[in-house]
């Protein structure tokens, strides 16, 4: 009963109440095994169907709502939210376990026996559900151990598990036995993010990832962090060529695209061709100093 801010069950037999629990519902979630779960505002909820009492409650998270029906599969809910996270969520005990990050929020979820669909009145897209892709790349990779699908779905669940690292190694095979677009952005996606974790660790990874970028942005940011790595290293000359290529790259831009813009430290920004202006200028100044005679 919304108007009122409450929930009301109803015995099926002949419509009578038999229980009513106050709370704001946005929608029910489902039922299963002795719970049925419904969508607040600000929670998901687990209430008893005999009497309505709580079994458990979880807070969506500040600031969030649910941004569409979320979905029950084999003991757990999923659950979109309006900050663009897909919450994986116990049905026993309420607990989060898993939450991953989408491109933009998700809309209302259902389930094709493989794939979580979703839908938000604009458009549709798709996921694998881990298990299930799992034993799909498993299936595949026993008929052929050179599978591309397989090894770049292989790459992308061990990113889904932090393993960036381990995604490259297997991004990297199946690029090696067909260079679809896909996988190759996949690879690039995820150079970019050990370069910003770490570029001085994964710069033969920077390295592999621009030979294969070929949109000016992504092509811009390799080159930036590969060069100031080598810098780091105190190589000047490996990290001028890139600063060289870096120059050739932004004057192909057309005078149209917005300018780019780096992070440095203390959450301030500045252009890149300021950036690489100063940058050229120390590189070339400890050039200096290295091949002064000493006294």
């Amino acid at each position: 009963h919304p108007m009122e801010d409450r929930l009301v069950c109803l015995n099926i037999a002949d419509g009578t109440a038999r229980w009513t629990k106050a709370c704001s519902v946005l929608y029910l979630a489902g039922a299963d095994g002795d719970n049925l779960f419904a969508a607040t505002p600000k929670t998901i909820v687990a209430l008893n169907m005999d009497d309505g009492a709580q079994s458990w409650e979880t807070p969506i998270g500040e600031g969030k709502l649910p941004s569409g029906r979320g979905l029950l599969h084999q003991g757990h809910y999923y659950l979109p939210t309006s900050d663009g996270q897909l919450n994986k969520i116990s049905l026993k005990t309420g607990e989060i376990v898993k939450s991953a990050m989408m491109d933009s929020p998700l809309g209302n979820l259902a389930f094709d026996g493989e794939r979580l669909v979703s839908y938000d009145g604009a458009r549709v897209t798709s996921f694998y559900i881990a298990e299930a892709l799992k034993a799909r790349v498993a299936a595949r990779l026993d008929k052929n151990p050179e599978d591309p699908w397989a090894l770049a779905r292989k790459g992308e669940l061990a990113l889904a598990e932090g393993d960036a690292e381990g995604a490259l190694r297997w991004l990297g095979e199946s690029l090696a036995h067909e260079k679809t677009p896909e996988t190759r952005q996949s690879m690039v996606d995820v150079t970019l993010r050990l370069l910003r974790d770490d570029a001085q660790r994964h710069l033969v990874w920077g390295e592999k990832a621009l030979a294969l970028a070929d949109r000016p942005p992504e092509r811009i940011d390799l080159l930036q962090r590969i060069a100031q790595a080598y810098a780091d290293r105190g190589d000047q000359q490996r990290a001028m060529g890139y600063c060289l290529q870096l120059v050739d790259e932004l004057e192909q831009l057309h005078t149209s695209t917005p300018p780019k813009f780096i992070d440095l430290q203390a959450g301030h920004q500045v252009r890149i061709e300021r950036w690489l202006q100063g940058f050229m200028a120390r590189l070339r100044k400890q050039a200096a100093d290295t091949s002064k005679p000493e006294d």
